[in-house]
């Protein structure tokens, strides 16, 4: 074999390398790499926040000012929130970007609350990669059409509060998805948003149970187009079913990867072998046939056949829009024909909000890898980068029509 000659370097080599490895290292801890995280919006906003009147959001004059201003009349006056939940918002748009809408991170989460690319387009009023849409006032509406789509939650958990920093809290876990991620809150939200509290006179506004129930049409937010795919986001079909994710969410820690698909290799439906193998589309098959869902003969599928069948033959699954999929829904990713390693399929465990919507699925190094939860953006990431794309899929009960 070929031994590499060492050379070493010199000591200015060694210089130049130190300093780029203490550059990284700061650079690393100012930011992260979703939507959830605290991207060091500016160097006035990320400094003294102990006294919650520091950065620039605290100059009347300023653009940042504004937005903060626009998402509190927003909130209270037309989505009904209370004054601590509105101040809770602001301070996550805070601890998010610094309250300034043109701001885009390095993985392309941008805007107030950090949003990321398949919100954007979800929502249709930012155009991803096109900074002149970066403005405030899409971004509201973005905030609003979520408020009453797939957000709506918020609107509860949130506008309802009466304590600042649980307001806070939850808009953290349920506007911004990050449930789990309590690593990334930060010291940013707390502090900006008693500073709004004090600032716009929170402890004056109730929440108005009014407004709060009104799911208003998107058009009311003065937006004539929104992206096509949204056209079904107010469709409650009322088929999906929380008892699957109760049933994958039992089956943690369950199985061995591999690609291997019998009804033998997992004991069987009703009692499965917690040391059995099988791959993600049998973990899903399995979890469908304990559910009561039809599913093919000892586990004869794989997510080429799945995502077929969803399109065309409906056999047991139909497609769905990403905009209706729920918990319990299950969405597949294939490349080419889908087999071995060119597909992948989950359990959605929440209903969809892009890339940090949380899934159960069977996954991993081949006699590694167990049923476990995971986001979609992550799991999903080789085949996407790929070129595959997302189909979401409800399953059909037995009995029920195509």
């Amino acid at each position: 074999m070929k031994v590499a000659k060492i050379v070493w370097p010199t000591i200015g080599v060694i210089s130049v390398f130190f300093i780029l490895i203490v550059g990284l290292i700061i650079s690393g801890s100012s930011g992260s790499d979703n939507s959830g995280c605290e991207v060091n919006p500016t160097e006035e906003s990320a400094t003294n926040l102990a006294g919650a009147n520091t950065g620039s959001w605290a100059d009347k004059n300023s653009a940042q000012y504004q937005a903060a201003k626009t998402i509190w009349e927003t909130l209270t006056k037309k989505e009904g929130f209370s004054g601590a939940g509105a101040a809770g918002a602001i301070g996550n748009a805070i601890g998010e970007s610094g309250l300034k809408v043109e701001i885009v991170n390095q993985y392309g989460y941008g805007g107030l609350f950090q949003w990321s690319t398949t919100r954007f387009t979800g929502a249709g009023f930012v155009k991803v990669g096109d900074k002149s849409t970066y403005i405030l006032e899409n971004e509201i509406k973005t905030m609003q059409y979520e408020l009453h789509h797939g957000w709506k939650k918020t609107k509860t958990s949130v506008g309802k509060a009466t304590e600042v920093k649980s307001a806070t809290l939850n808009w953290f876990y349920d506007y911004e998805g990050m449930r789990g991620h309590e690593d990334q809150y930060g010291t940013q939200r707390d502090s900006g948003a008693e500073w709004a509290y004090r600032e716009f006179g929170g402890a004056n506004i109730q929440a108005n149970d009014s407004l709060l129930g009104n799911v208003t049409d998107v058009a009311d937010f003065g937006e004539g187009t929104v992206a096509q795919d949204t056209e079904a986001v107010c469709s409650d079909l009322g088929d999906s079913d929380s008892e699957i994710v109760n049933k994958a969410k039992k089956l943690l820690g369950y199985f061995t990867y591999q690609q291997l698909h019998g009804v033998s290799y997992i004991g069987s439906i009703d009692n499965p072998n917690r040391d059995g193998v099988t791959d993600c589309s049998g973990f899903v098959w399995l979890v469908l046939a304990q559910a009561g869902y039809k599913v093919p003969d000892n586990m004869s599928w794989y997510t080429g056949s799945m995502e077929s069948d969803a399109k065309k033959e409906h056999k047991y699954l139909k497609e769905i829009s990403k905009n209706e999929a729920q918990a319990g829904d299950i969405v597949i990713v294939n490349t080419g024909s889908g087999s071995g390693d060119n597909g992948h399929t989950a359990f959605l465990e929440e209903n969809w909000h892009g890339d940090k919507t949380k899934i159960v699925q069977q996954s991993g190094p081949t006699g590694v890898g167990k049923v476990r939860e995971g986001e979609y953006g992550s799991s999903f990431k080789s085949l996407l980068d790929d070129g595959g794309k997302p189909v979401f899929a409800r399953p059909i009960k037995k009995g029920e029509s195509k």
